[in-house]
């Protein structure tokens, strides 16, 4: 999965990224032989209790984004696609009035209901 480096630092009031917009683009590739592949989305924050701190928190994604997402049976975690193609362009839309921080958008590989895998972007909201 890729985002455009421009793309990964979004300004808190405005929603935009050092393009000037509020569209980010993530490309994500997939291949596999799994028999009923989805791939999910979620978004999770760093938690900043401690100052070292790496764990991260779940945070819901529809609070950040103007994309209108399909729920799945795990709470803040939405389907993005069934059966998905080997190359595609994820366009999300973000939100003005953000609470900074970093985060990771995070995609989620399931078989039917048995979960694979995921790999995740970073974000900075500052």
């Amino acid at each position: 999965m890729t985002l455009p480096e421009k793309q990964v630092i979004i300004n808190k009031e405005t929603g935009k990224n050092l393009n000037g917009n509020n569209t980010e683009v993530f490309n994500y590739k997939y291949s596999s032989v799994l028999s009923n592949p989805e791939i999910h989305i979620s978004l999770k924050r760093r938690n900043y209790n401690t100052v070292f701190s790496t764990q991260y928190d779940l945070v819901d994604i529809k609070d950040y984004f103007t994309n209108e997402f399909t729920s799945t049976s795990i709470e803040k975690e939405y389907l993005l696609t069934k059966n998905p193609s080997d190359n595609t362009n994820l366009f999300l839309t973000t939100k003005p009035n953000l609470v900074s921080g970093t985060y990771k958008v995070v995609f989620s590989l399931y078989d039917g209901t048995n979960y694979i895998g995921e790999v995740y972007q970073y974000l900075i909201i500052k």
